[in-house]
């Protein structure tokens, strides 16, 4: 369950930055929209890989979590690193076959460890970790850029700024 809370938290704060910055460094709306697809449809990718990897007896469910983890952590560092909104968007693609290729190990795994009779238990717990990592992972990705969005602002400053209080 530990690697549940985190895969979620920082996927689910991706999905959000991605966007966020694009935001920030004055890409078009219908740009960040194509790009968003592009990004959901790569994901598609990573999830027909992992069902593909997870059968071959050389990588088997741990080898291709392994694969998935560190396709996340190096894809993570290069977007940080990403000066050019082609290069976010392709390395956030490659982010999402990966975090996809990692989660389908994952789920997979989680189910088999579990004994027959805990397993809905056990994985219904791992999701509910899931789904409290998902709501934590866009706000403190906002934070980390710098604030979270001003729902106010029309984007024309620039800059993420805090969410000031109505008024």
């Amino acid at each position: 369950w530990c690697i549940w809370f985190p895969i979620s938290f920082a996927g689910n704060g991706f999905a959000v930055f991605l966007p966020m910055m694009q935001r920030l460094r004055h890409v078009p709306s219908h740009d960040v929209m194509v790009d968003n697809v592009l990004w959901a449809a790569a994901g598609t990718v990573g999830i027909l890989f992992g069902s593909t990897l997870l059968e071959a007896k050389s990588l088997g469910r741990k080898g291709t979590l392994a694969i998935g983890l560190f396709g996340c952590a190096v894809t993570y560092l290069a977007f940080a690193l990403a000066k050019d909104n082609a290069v976010m968007v392709a390395v956030s693609c490659v982010n999402n076959v990966a975090n996809n290729l990692g989660w389908g190990a994952l789920f997979t795994y989680t189910a088999e460890v579990h004994p027959t009779e805990l397993r809905a238990l056990g994985c219904g717990s791992a999701n509910m970790i899931k789904s409290a990592a998902g709501i934590f992972g866009p706000y403190f990705a906002g934070l980390f850029a710098g604030g979270v969005l001003d729902p106010r602002d029309d984007g024309s400053a620039g800059s993420a700024s805090a969410i000031a209080p109505d008024g």
